[in-house]
């Protein structure tokens, strides 16, 4: 005796799948959550770790939403607090190329031509023995000329770790998403079309 049974499934797969989409619609809400949570709490802490920074500085933390296609979310600074804040994130030493006002470079003996000098008022130059940036001034009238040095700069900055951007993301991120993930698949599955 044999006996044939169908099963259909067809109603099990379209829960499946609306289960599914309501499974990433969660992880996304929960990813923006900590996403804008993060923002929030680094923007909080940037003046613990900065030297007064402006308010311009703290209006540059910003973050992305998440989607249920993409599931990423980030948080990031503006492309211009971001040119100044790397150094406060990385550390490290950082050789400056700012442009001098008026840039006069030393003759082969090493020393500034007296025409070169006339032109400027203030003016500033690379040494090449130190490799500093020299800034002079003229002095003086047209008898008794002379240059003042007013500042020598260094070519070279060395930058502490100061803002924890990366380290407090790691710490901080998962424990927002697990916290609120159970909450958002309760709303989502409660208001899922089955």
């Amino acid at each position: 005796m044999i006996i044939n049974g169908k099963v259909d499934v067809s109603g099990a797969l379209k829960v499946a799948r609306t289960a599914g989409k309501q499974i990433r619609y969660a992880a996304a809400r929960s990813l923006t959550d900590a996403a804008e949570d993060y923002a929030k709490v680094i923007t909080t802490i940037m003046p613990q770790s900065l030297n007064q920074p402006t308010p311009f500085t703290l209006r540059g933390v910003r973050f992305r939403r998440a989607t249920a296609n993409t599931l990423q979310s980030a948080v990031y600074v503006m492309p211009i607090q971001a040119g100044y804040l790397i150094h406060q994130v990385d550390g490290g030493s950082v050789s400056e190329q700012k442009p001098a006002p008026t840039p006069i470079a030393e003759n082969q003996y090493g020393n500034l031509p007296r025409s070169a000098t006339k032109r400027a008022k203030v003016f500033t130059t690379r040494s090449r023995r130190t490799n500093k940036l020299l800034t002079y001034q003229r002095m003086g009238g047209k008898r008794r000329k002379r240059l003042r040095l007013l500042a020598v700069e260094s070519t070279v900055r060395r930058y502490s770790k100061r803002w924890p951007f990366y380290d407090r993301a790691r710490t901080r991120v998962p424990v927002i998403i697990n916290r609120v993930f159970s909450r958002h698949l309760q709303a989502a599955l409660a208001g899922a079309r089955w």
